[in-house]
């Protein structure tokens, strides 16, 4: 008998080893990807949370009081975070809740001080709003949750002078259902 030529290739147990390696590989890329992009997130909301709580110091040490929220921290109060440190709304005396306040039209009004400028609404960039949201109608968080806030004078407030918080990735908030186990991942100033 003659003995066979040999032929070039791959043998099923190879392809099989190389296909698991690379199965195995892109996994772990994925999860590494996926922890990097959570913590990339979570770094943005501290980074807006810092931003925003600096904003309302400040108001409170031009103006002598802190914004005075008119409900119980729910979405719509963002908006009060938003005229207070971009000064759209307030009027000319620069003062939140008095009786020259204005329609929010997204300019900063005529002596009102502008705390935070990266809330201005006609950036096309604007991390804060949904896009195509004029005027807008809530703060949002890198989840796209509104930023919520609510005054230290409210019973239910945490802090003295203020609270302030996101909802997190599940847009769930613990000062909505406090007793639900998936509200642990709030962003807060407190």
């Amino acid at each position: 008998m003659a003995p066979r030529a040999w032929r070039g290739g791959f043998t099923m147990a190879e392809l099989l080893t190389v296909i698991t390696i690379l199965v195995i590989l892109a996994t772990l890329t994925l999860s590494i990807a996926g922890f990097a992009n959570k913590k990339s997130t979570l770094a943005k909301a501290d980074a807006q949370m810092t931003l925003l709580d600096n904003a309302i110091e400040k108001y409170h040490a031009e103006i002598g009081v802190f914004p005075e929220s008119t409900g119980d921290g729910s979405p719509e109060e963002s908006l009060l975070i938003y005229s207070m440190a971009f000064g759209d709304g307030l009027g000319e005396d620069g003062v939140l809740g008095t009786d020259d306040d204005g329609s929010i039209d997204g300019k900063p009004d005529p002596g009102a001080t502008v705390q935070i400028p990266e809330l201005d609404p006609n950036e096309d960039k604007s991390p804060w709003y949904e896009p195509g949201e004029f005027p807008p109608v809530a703060l949002r968080d890198p989840w796209g949750n509104p930023w919520r806030y609510r005054s230290g004078d409210d019973p239910n407030a945490i802090n003295p002078d203020f609270d302030l918080w996101s909802a997190g990735p599940d847009g769930l908030s613990r000062r909505d259902d406090p007793d639900h186990p998936d509200n642990e991942d709030d962003i807060v100033n407190w």
